[in-house]
């Protein structure tokens, strides 16, 4: 909304939500149009990281990497209040819950003038814990190997959380690498019970990824119902999936997803497909492509899709 203006515009587009007459919004009292709400994938998904509930509200789409990227590199503080909107039942779920919020770098946080997740975490909680720090001024997305997160993450005034309810948030989960040091911060302290909630998570098999961490067995097989819906969800609302190699060679020799869940996207009907190498470093660019496109040719595909200008082009493999 503008400065001294009484329409009450989304957060997002800025469309006048004074002319949205939807049961939705007769109902609630949201910031968000129908819109920009439905590019939210949600995916209400609970995994479990070092035995911990983890649980993650959506996929991290381009959708969503955007408006993290407005709302954190763009300070656009007004975004803060559209993350939860469709999760207005974590404010009862937690109410009994001190919030341990994963730190930023304080250089972008004096930037900015605020520090993001604290500020999501608002929305829903004000049992706010920021004893959590980074002895070093440390960006994840910079380095090249990412456990060292583990080295740099510290806790001050930790006694605060014996015997507690702990919820660790964080904004996106990737390599998870963050979520484990808190974890083992927060362990020093013999918290009552620890869980945590992270916005977005990446891929729809992350799972594959810790499983073979722990010497796990792929639990594609146990959960084929829920993947197959997820996919009947996508291809049903006209969107379409990425093959990403950001593990081969490296935590896993396979793509995320299988080969078991591309055959499954095929069957189903899915045709839109992208591929992806998630580079954290200029030699992994690309990596593994050749044999993404021969399993592909597998799962029955003969083309990609490439966007430019969020338009579809397929280009045969």
């Amino acid at each position: 909304m503008y400065q001294g203006s009484s329409t009450k515009q989304c957060l997002i587009c800025h469309k006048e939500l004074n002319q949205q007459q939807d049961l939705f919004h007769l109902v609630n009292n949201s910031s968000l149009c129908l819109s920009c709400i439905r590019k939210f994938k949600i995916i209400n998904s609970d995994i479990r990281i070092q035995g911990y509930h983890v649980k993650v509200l959506y996929e991290y789409n381009d959708f969503f990497r955007q408006l993290l990227f407005q709302y954190k590199a763009l300070d656009d503080y007004a975004l803060k209040d559209c993350f939860i909107e469709s999760f207005q039942e974590l404010k009862r779920t937690y109410k009994n819950y001190i919030i341990v919020v994963i730190p930023s770098s304080q250089k972008d946080n004096k930037r900015r003038g605020f520090c993001p997740n604290v500020e999501i975490v608002k929305t829903f909680s004000q049992h706010i814990f920021t004893g959590l720090y980074k002895k070093e001024d440390y960006k994840q997305t910079k380095q090249k190997d990412r456990s060292q997160v583990k080295k740099i993450l510290s806790i001050k005034e930790g006694n605060l959380l014996y015997k507690k309810n702990v919820l660790v948030f964080d904004d996106v989960i990737t390599s998870s690498n963050t979520l484990q040091a808190a974890f083992q911060q927060v362990e020093k302290y013999h918290p009552k019970q620890i869980k945590a909630l992270v916005l977005a998570c990446p891929h729809i098999d992350y799972f594959k990824k810790h499983c073979a961490k722990q010497g796990l067995a792929d639990l594609h097989e146990k959960y084929e119902s829920i993947i197959r819906k997820v996919l009947e969800n996508i291809i049903n609302r006209g969107k379409g999936i990425e093959i990403n190699t950001a593990c081969m060679g490296e935590i896993l020799e396979d793509t995320m997803p299988g080969l078991p869940i591309l055959k499954l996207y095929k069957e189903l009907g899915g045709s839109i497909i992208t591929v992806g190498s998630d580079s954290h470093r200029p030699e992994r660019v690309g990596y593994g492509f050749d044999e993404v496109y021969q399993k592909l040719k597998e799962a029955g595909f003969d083309s990609i899709s490439v966007f430019k200008n969020r338009k579809n082009k397929q280009q045969p493999i």
